[in-house]
């Protein structure tokens, strides 16, 4: 790294998926589950990529391009994907369900990355 700052070293989320286009995947979650990729930076921050078409899988290896792509080091080992729903008697929760548990802290982390959408909670599945 030559040692300067990267735009999205205080917002890492809107160098993966800026609030503006999480809102229209985040409304077509309250019909249908969609797909999601989680991850943490190497800062600890959480980042997350939704889509409704894109197999989750597939979210892992556009998160990790957007990322090297907008100079965001996303820890790769962190990175879990699954889909996620938002329940028809709570619109503020995001229900994940992921491949494997994500490292501790993550859900919280992920909060601070849904900031400027309609969900304020994020919750794991059982």
């Amino acid at each position: 790294m030559s040692g300067e700052a990267s735009e999205f070293d205080r917002d890492p989320q809107s160098g993966i998926m800026p609030a503006a286009r999480m809102k229209p995947v985040l409304a077509k979650a309250r019909a249908a589950p969609v797909n999601v990729a989680i991850g943490l930076t190497k800062a600890k921050a959480g980042v997350i990529l939704l889509s409704a078409r894109t197999p989750p899988a597939k979210l892992r290896i556009a998160m990790l391009v957007a990322a090297r792509e907008n100079g965001i080091e996303v820890l790769a080992d962190s990175i879990r994907f699954g889909t996620g729903s938002i329940p028809p008697d709570d619109a503020s929760v995001l229900e994940l369900t992921l491949n494997k548990q994500p490292s501790g802290g993550l859900t919280g982390k992920l909060r601070v990355a849904l900031r400027g959408t309609s969900c304020k909670k994020v919750v794991l599945a059982e």
